[in-house]
């Protein structure tokens, strides 16, 4: 399986969520352009690829499991692998805010002809109302689409920062009690994805 997650702006929490993907879905593996992701510092080598400037986007075989995360601007590879790759749920992150929605409105629109249509709207770092406020908005622009909304949390900057990952999450009941919205969250996204 594969997922592509992208927004042409920079800063939306898209390693964030793939790395928080990455670790509660089996037998997955990071594929990214993004040479400050900072994949380097949490995860062994052989669990992300950085594809070089100049390499075409591996699609690998159909049987490896991948999530892509794409860095904040426009990569001319992007459209001709989403093409390759039909089928594959596009993940687009924003930020509860006016520019980071236009952006991910803009990377909607690039992309939706480009693939069947299977593109997951997330709202990172959400507040209260936001969900509801950005729903309205959706609809105004006659997008009728997913959207999930991973609350704000200090789990995922812990989750680079200190090397916490999720199964530690899980297995110590203070902070499973702490994140236990945002981890049911990401796990509904999973779920969305699977679909």
């Amino acid at each position: 399986m594969k997922i592509l997650v992208f927004n042409i702006k920079g800063g939306c929490a898209k390693s964030s969520l793939s790395y928080g993907l990455l670790q509660i879905m089996k037998d997955f593996q990071i594929i990214t352009n993004d040479k400050g992701n900072g994949y380097n510092l949490v995860l062994p080598k052989e669990m992300y690829y950085l594809i070089p400037d100049n390499e075409e986007i591996p699609t690998f075989s159909d049987n490896d499991n991948l999530i892509y995360d794409f860095g904040g601007y426009p990569d001319k590879r992007l459209k001709n692998f989403i093409l390759k790759n039909k089928t594959m749920p596009i993940i687009i992150p924003f930020q509860p805010e006016l520019l980071s929605f236009q952006n991910a409105i803009s990377t909607y629109n690039e992309l939706k002809d480009l693939n069947n249509d299977n593109i997951i709207f997330v709202i990172a770092r959400a507040k209260k109302n936001d969900y509801d406020v950005f729903k309205k908005q959706m609809e105004k622009l006659g997008i009728k689409k997913g959207l999930l909304e991973i609350k704000e949390s200090k789990m995922f900057q812990n989750m680079w920062n200190k090397n916490e990952s999720i199964k530690d999450i899980e297995n110590n009941s203070l902070l499973k009690h702490t994140y236990k919205e945002v981890l049911s969250q990401l796990n509904k996204l999973k779920d969305e994805v699977l679909k």
